[in-house]
């Protein structure tokens, strides 16, 4: 299951065009890194804002339309990390509007935990799929 902006979480969509964001087909790109988070936090690290601002110079550059993705590792339950997941997705996206990207060329998805880049049950593991990615659609 996948918690999106039309949620009952939020009551409303996120960015004007969401439904016309959602359309597209995002990739991830080489140079758009993903950012992570601590434990059950969604706050953006210093780290994790200078990864964004090189972000964002791309997708201003390139002028793309961006999918965030929020994601979690698999502690706690499916509906807890669904929101989380849209927490991190929306705390980024509202950075990345600080930064000059266009609010109408962005959209934010929460995976929860379903999609883990590592499945280890330990540290190490769950630090990597507490992250946001931004995935774009380079057309």
């Amino acid at each position: 299951e996948v918690l999106d902006d039309v949620s009952t979480i939020s009551g409303s969509t996120d960015a004007i065009n969401e439904a016309d964001i959602r359309q597209g087909e995002f990739v991830a790109h080489e140079g758009i890194k993903p950012v992570y988070f601590d434990f059950d936090r969604y706050s953006l690290s210093e780290e994790a804002g200078k990864t964004l601002e090189l972000n964002a110079r791309i997708l201003k550059e390139k002028k793309w339309t961006a999918m965030i993705e929020g994601h979690c590792d698999d502690r706690g339950t499916i509906e807890y990390n669904l929101a989380l997941g849209q927490k991190r997705a929306r705390v980024v996206r509202d950075y990345y509007k600080k930064l000059g990207v266009s609010e109408s060329a962005m959209g934010t998805i929460s995976y929860g935990e379903e999609k883990p880049v590592c499945s280890e049950e330990e540290d190490p593991c769950w630090a990597k799929n507490r992250r946001a990615e931004t995935k774009v659609n380079p057309q």
